[in-house]
């Protein structure tokens, strides 16, 4: 078999093996301590700073996902009123209730009856700008309310939108600053995690391969095949009725890669990774499920998982 260590390169690979190997550390006998006792100061002052930025950084990474989402959610509403507002008003215009000069007071052309392109943000701010600010000048020139959508109506949703982007801004740079925090224990960290398996590949290199490896996994050692590419496939479905769920995240932590659920429920992702992986597998209003599974070298993985409502 040519199996070889895989050296975490991902925050999380990084985290779990300096986890696995503080538990290990923790909960073994000191008599069975096979590391040295500069690797174990070392270990035991790093892992706690580790820990904090890792955790700190993933919290604010799921406050800054939801931040995105809702300032998504309203740069699509904006769009929408947008839209409609210009179609409404053009369908007015054909039907002589408002002039066709009054085009110019949003900044369209005065013969142009289409709907200006809404396809980045940037659109979206100067048009919602445009129509709110233009609007109260033709009114003031004589023209006729708006309505379905009222240019109110398209106020609030626009500065709905303006609110979630300057949250989502403020969110992207607390993000920042503790992936920086974080970035600058990752060299110290490669460096410890490299020293570990070292000395663990000391500690059993007289130990036929795989019992080797089977203890080295036990300090968060992580071993890939360098031949072979096996497949985890499954499904994910609502524990209360079997029913599939679709477009659940299932995300394999050792490589940080993940794949969503299609419309039956099913999955797939390939890793070379042999041992222990870590799935967790997330969707919106359901509690999320750790499973922990065992990965041979060629031989495919299936499986089910159940999640339920929250």
């Amino acid at each position: 078999m040519s199996i070889s260590r895989r050296l975490p390169s991902t925050n999380i690979g990084r985290f779990s093996a300096l986890d696995a190997a503080k538990r290990k550390l923790d909960s073994t006998d000191a008599a069975d301590i096979v590391l040295s006792a500069n690797t174990i100061s070392r270990l035991n002052i790093l892992y706690p700073l580790y820990k904090e930025a890792y955790e700190t950084r993933t919290a604010v990474l799921g406050i800054q996902t939801s931040a995105t989402e809702a300032a998504n959610q309203d740069r699509s509403n904006s769009r929408t009123y947008i839209s409609h507002f210009v179609q409404v008003f053009n369908l007015g215009v054909e039907r002589k209730k408002y002039p066709a000069e009054h085009r110019s007071f949003y900044g369209l052309g005065i013969n142009n009856g289409s709907v200006p392109t809404l396809t980045a943000e940037a659109d979206i701010l100067l048009w919602g700008n445009n129509l709110i600010k233009g609007d109260a000048k033709r009114l003031a020139a004589g023209g006729e309310p708006m309505s379905n959508p009222s240019i109110a109506e398209l106020e609030t949703v626009y500065n709905k939108m303006l609110q979630s982007i300057d949250a989502q801004s403020g969110k992207k740079d607390t993000y920042d600053k503790a992936q920086e925090a974080l970035d600058t224990l990752n060299p110290e960290a490669d460096k410890l995690i490299l020293r570990i398996w070292n000395e663990i590949d000391t500690a059993y290199d007289e130990h036929e391969a795989a019992s080797r490896r089977r203890k080295a996994r036990e300090w968060g050692v992580v071993y890939s095949s360098i031949t072979s590419i096996i497949a985890l496939t499954g499904v994910v479905l609502n524990a209360l009725d079997n029913s599939p769920i679709a477009q659940a995240k299932v995300h394999l932590l050792e490589t940080d890669t993940s794949s969503k659920t299609d419309a039956a429920g099913l999955f797939s992702i390939n890793t070379n990774i042999v041992g222990k992986v870590t799935l967790v597998v997330q969707k919106l209003g359901f509690a999320n499920q750790t499973i922990e599974l065992e990965v041979e070298e060629n031989k495919a993985l299936q499986i089910e998982v159940l999640l339920n409502k929250i």
